[in-house]
């Protein structure tokens, strides 16, 4: 009878562990990488040291300091980099563990050009190869507009290379 018992026992435990195939492996850990984005591996990143050029041909290093969907934060020295993705051509010394974000919500760009706005601070802002320096006074989904010494100047968010500010302030934090 005990016999009995410790079969159905064995059974019911192998159902519920099924083998794993050995040739499923190389399959499972493809499909784990192909569902990791940039975005994903840049968040992963917070806190360690990156180095990217973007597509107006600026190099730029620092700490990950936060990284959205489409954007990524660098702090360096006592500036902080806001670079979209779209501008990034490649990065380096990105390394260590990342994972699908499989639908975590993280900021927009147009949600954190509109956190840096609200600092107050002066930024540069990199667009399409000119640098123009000023405040950002609006953002809207896909825009904003920055208060030069001369106009205010709507620039749309898809030609931007980078934003960047030469203070680092609380308001960056809230």
């Amino acid at each position: 009878m005990d016999d009995r018992w410790d079969r159905l026992f064995a059974d019911l435990e192998a159902l519920a562990t099924p083998a794993l195939d050995e040739d499923e492996i190389p399959d499972m850990v493809e499909a784990e990488r192909v569902a990791v984005a940039l975005a994903d591996r840049l968040a992963g990143a917070v806190g360690r040291h990156a180095d990217l050029l973007t597509r107006a041909g600026r190099r730029l290093g620092g700490t990950v300091r936060e990284a959205g969907p489409d954007w990524v934060a660098l702090a360096a020295a006592s500036s902080l980099h806001v670079v979209p993705l779209v501008a990034v051509r490649w990065v380096a010394a990105l390394d260590g563990p990342s994972r699908p974000s499989h639908g975590a919500v993280r900021a927009s760009l147009a949600a954190v050009v509109r956190r840096l706005a609200r600092t107050g601070l002066p930024v540069v802002a990199d667009v399409d190869g000119a640098v123009l320096r000023g405040a950002i006074v609006a953002v809207g989904a896909d825009h904003c507009d920055l208060a030069t010494e001369t106009a205010v100047l709507t620039v749309p968010l898809a030609v931007l290379d980078g934003l960047r500010v030469d203070a680092l302030s609380a308001g960056w934090d809230e």
